[in-house]
């Protein structure tokens, strides 16, 4: 049997008969399971691949999982739970099957790569050959999100690592993370995920 050691914060993909346990959690730590039945697949005309896809191309896929656990938490409407599942995995109902195009895995590797600067909308041009407007229009189809909330949520990512994985304060993980202050730290993990910090570092 294959064995993995799992960090705080990784998502894992797992087939629908694909044997899977979760074993040794270190407490308090919390493990969120979300299983797709063949009716919610069938109904909006997904597959398990889609589902896969989504999970091996969201490298930035962390804090949109914290916060959709925190809109299931405090509500609990079947529709808004399958519209955080769907936001979750980004998928556009009016391109599901079409690859995004080379310039968007440039930017994002670039962006997780250099995520303490801010780029501009013409490096990204230049980086990618993309040019600026065809970058500015579809950004948010294909990041689901704006630039600088990208960005945002890529900051909030390594200090929710860093929360997890040391026992530093939250002054400096904020000045490692590129954020002003502990405050400002608080309010960005809290806008982005809807978990307090302190909270987070005790699961």
């Amino acid at each position: 049997m294959q064995t993995s050691q799992r960090k705080p914060g990784d998502l894992a993909f797992f087939y629908s008969g694909e044997y899977h346990l979760n074993d040794h959690t270190q407490y308090p730590s919390l493990n969120l399971s979300v299983e797709f039945n063949h009716s919610f697949l069938k109904e909006y005309d997904l597959s398990e691949e889609h589902i896969r896809k989504a999970f091996a191309t969201g490298s930035n896929l962390l804090v949109p999982v914290l916060n959709t656990y925190s809109e299931l938490l405090s509500d609990a409407n079947q529709g808004s739970a399958t519209l955080a599942i769907l936001g979750l995995l980004s998928l556009d109902p009016n391109d599901r099957r079409s690859p995004p195009p080379v310039w968007v895995t440039d930017v994002r590797d670039y962006l997780h790569d250099n995520w303490n600067t801010n780029p501009s909308l013409q490096e990204l041009s230049t980086l990618t050959g993309a040019h600026p407007v065809t970058v500015s229009k579809y950004f948010k189809r294909y990041f689901s999100c704006s630039l600088s909330t990208y960005l945002r949520q890529i900051k909030v990512s390594k200090a929710l690592a860093m929360l997890k994985s040391t026992s530093a304060s939250l002054e400096f993980i904020a000045f490692e993370c590129g954020f002003s202050d502990k405050s400002h730290l608080s309010r960005s993990i809290k806008a982005e995920t809807g978990i307090l910090p302190s909270i987070y570092r005790q699961w």
